[in-house]
């Protein structure tokens, strides 16, 4: 029986950018595990890959974002008047704090989940993460960080990353975090969602364990 509730086929790659990421020696490690189911694999992967950089030595905070108290809709766009729940004023606090940032995430139609999608939304404000002074200019306040990405999928891990182009990783560490300062960033794509058993879902939480030490 699958301790998760889950069928999949796990697969992986790591690529050289993401051999570089794994080099990086953080010392202050903030996991986010984006999944909105309350327990999944995800929870697991997060938690994993927290406990192998506390054994290598890392600081390390991990946030579920189903367990945070906020509203996921930014009313009224960039310039909201909303105020911030203490949920997210203690997460933009741990995103300054951390050296390098970890998000779990799950692809639900080719992109984030819509609690991702609202915690971003909320967290990464004008004024907080960057700010626009002039056409074309803005200054970046979340400097000298790095990011990691562990994607899990239905599809095969080949297809989303080849095909699709990974298009996760891209808006993430390009699109999100990248504007407001971020540095160079990877990924690993766990796919296939079908026919998982307890072995192969042990086999995962291992490697995901060692990459945790591995990046700290």
């Amino acid at each position: 029986m699958n301790p998760y509730n889950l069928r999949f086929t796990c697969h992986s790659e790591f690529t050289e950018e993401d051999k570089g990421i794994m080099q990086h020696m953080s010392k202050k490690i903030l996991v986010i595990n984006s999944n909105p189911a309350k327990e999944s694999f995800g929870r697991a992967l997060a938690e994993a890959y927290a406990a192998g950089a506390k054994e290598a030595g890392a600081e390390v905070q991990l946030l579920h974002l189903i367990d945070l108290k906020f509203d996921p809709i930014l009313w009224g766009g960039d310039k909201s008047t909303q105020e911030m729940e203490p949920d997210l004023i203690k997460a933009q606090e741990l995103i300054k704090w951390t050296d390098h940032l970890v998000i779990v995430v799950p692809v639900w139609w080719a992109n984030v989940p819509a609690l991702l999608k609202g915690f971003i939304d909320r967290v990464f404000t004008v004024g907080w993460a960057y700010k626009f002074t002039g056409p074309n200019k803005w200054a970046k306040y979340l400097t000298k960080k790095t990011s990691y990405f562990i994607i899990t999928t239905g599809g095969p891990a080949l297809y989303y990353r080849f095909l699709l182009r990974n298009p996760i990783a891209k808006f993430l560490g390009r699109d999100v975090l990248g504007f407001c300062g971020f540095g160079k960033y990877g990924s690993t794509i766990i796919g296939g969602l079908v026919d998982a058993t307890p072995g192969k879902c042990k086999e995962k939480l291992k490697k995901i364990k060692n990459l945790g030490r591995k990046q700290t």
